[in-house]
């Protein structure tokens, strides 16, 4: 895919470089071993959900949440 000027659109390479330097940057890493049962994970009940919140919140700032929902939407398309 190439760049397309015209509507603003990145090609798909230079999305996947920006994309991966920004995670690199910004989202915490998991640690091994304390993340591998999702669903006990999600099953906690310790606060998860606002840690979720605020992960969602990183890529909204990032420019990365709802990167396919219809631009009318917020997203990118």
């Amino acid at each position: 895919m190439t760049q397309d000027t015209t509507a603003g659109m990145e090609d798909v390479e230079s999305f996947r470089l920006r994309a991966r330097a920004w995670l690199a940057e910004h989202m915490p890493r998991l640690i091994p071993g304390e993340n591998d049962n999702l669903e006990a994970l999600m099953n906690r009940g310790d606060g998860i959900w606002p840690r979720a919140c605020e992960l969602q919140r990183l890529l909204y700032d990032g420019g990365f949440a709802g990167i396919c929902f219809p631009r009318e939407y917020g997203g990118r398309a």
